[in-house]
């Protein structure tokens, strides 16, 4: 997984557990993925 704030990234990754896995650029995801799912914000927030 990837955010904008690294440690968000790092924080859910320990807290799913198993595989999961925080990486610092979206080159990293994709190398170490099958699938990736983006979500961005709509500007509202």
């Amino acid at each position: 997984m990837l955010d904008a704030n690294p440690e968000v990234a790092q924080k859910l990754a320990h807290e799913i557990g198993g595989e999961a896995q925080a990486f610092a650029t979206p080159r990293e995801v994709a190398a170490h993925s099958d699938i990736v799912i983006t979500m961005l914000p709509n500007g509202r927030w």
